[in-house]
């Protein structure tokens, strides 16, 4: 048998984190070692609370849950609850768990788990870079420990919450850019990328449609919830199409010929009205070592396919 990806998710639930999660643990290839949640599309109270509701919902008995951090490290905290929510699910009350808190604060969980995985671990970010930066800043040597970094973050062309700025590494610039620079290799799943990546809403109805043991606390809600987001989107490039960019980051990292890349310079600005954006050197101008693979193509399909088996899986 294949041995499986010692894997770590940082994440800010979120809706799109819920399906990141449901996705990663759907698959027989990746062992969630830690859950560590940080503020990002809600606040920590809430994005805790999802993760560890989640985990139980999901049985990761042995996975551990720790808590991150509450704010950015510089620009003042901002949320994305106009898109998820006050609670980060949109209104949903995710079921009770007993799964507990892990004592330790994320960093601390981040740097047990890689040392602990000896080299090989993966590690998934798909909120702000805070609790990352964090890690990294305490403790150097986590860099080699990490085997590679997959983000969810970042624009090539136009952002989400600023109009070069996506949302994950706008909230927290300056955690981003350590990120980015700490050498760690990595592979960023930009909003472009996630655009390429989708299901018609065609394809997401019958996704929600095969019936499984999340359909009545987690999938009938979010497609209940779906007719908003329908609405929202109507006459935008965007119409007919549903883009979960949290699950295409788990996505990327399950199927490796999900997306075609080039590895180039990416730094991020820090201030000044374009503070968060993804700048990509594509012609390496600043003659800087290229320190990020970028996507440049997507297979769609491999993407619905995943999200088809994912369901399959959990009918069982």
């Amino acid at each position: 048998m294949e041995k499986r990806i010692p894997l770590i998710i940082d994440t800010d639930p979120g809706v799109d984190d819920a399906f990141c999660l449901l996705l990663a643990n759907s698959s027989d290839r990746v062992e969630i070692r830690a859950i560590t949640a940080v503020a990002g599309n809600v606040s920590l109270h809430y994005t805790l609370e999802n993760a560890r509701r989640l985990a139980g919902m999901m049985g990761l008995t042995e996975t551990r849950v720790a808590a991150g951090a509450e704010k950015p490290l510089i620009v003042p905290q901002e949320t994305a609850e106009m898109a998820h929510g006050k609670n980060g699910m949109g209104g949903l009350e995710l079921p009770e768990t007993d799964k507990e808190v892990d004592p330790l604060p994320a960093w601390d969980v981040i740097y047990e788990e890689c040392k602990k995985a000896g080299g090989e671990m993966q590690v998934a970010a798909v909120g702000p870079l805070t609790n990352i930066a964090i890690a990294l800043l305490k403790y150097p040597e986590l860099k080699g420990l990490i085997k590679h970094l997959t983000i969810m973050g970042g624009a090539q062309t136009a952002g989400n919450h600023s109009p070069y700025g996506e949302f994950n590494i706008w909230a927290d610039p300056h955690a981003a850019e350590i990120v980015f620079q700490a050498g760690i290799p990595m592979t960023m799943i930009d909003l472009d990328a996630c655009h390429m990546s989708y299901l018609t809403d065609e394809e997401y109805d019958a996704f929600v449609g095969m019936r499984n043991r999340y359909s009545e606390c987690f999938f009938d809600f979010m497609a209940k919830r779906d007719g908003e987001r329908r609405k929202r989107m109507a006459g935008t490039p965007y119409a007919g199409k549903y883009g979960p960019c949290d699950a295409v980051t788990i996505a990327a990292l399950l199927d490796e010929d999900l997306f075609t890349y080039e590895c180039l310079p990416v730094s991020v600005e820090t201030h000044g009205p374009c503070m968060g954006r993804t700048v990509v050197d594509y012609r390496n101008r600043a003659g800087k070592t290229p320190n990020c693979r970028v996507v440049k193509s997507a297979d769609r399909q491999k993407f619905v396919d995943l999200f088809y088996k994912m369901a399959e899986v959990y009918a069982k």
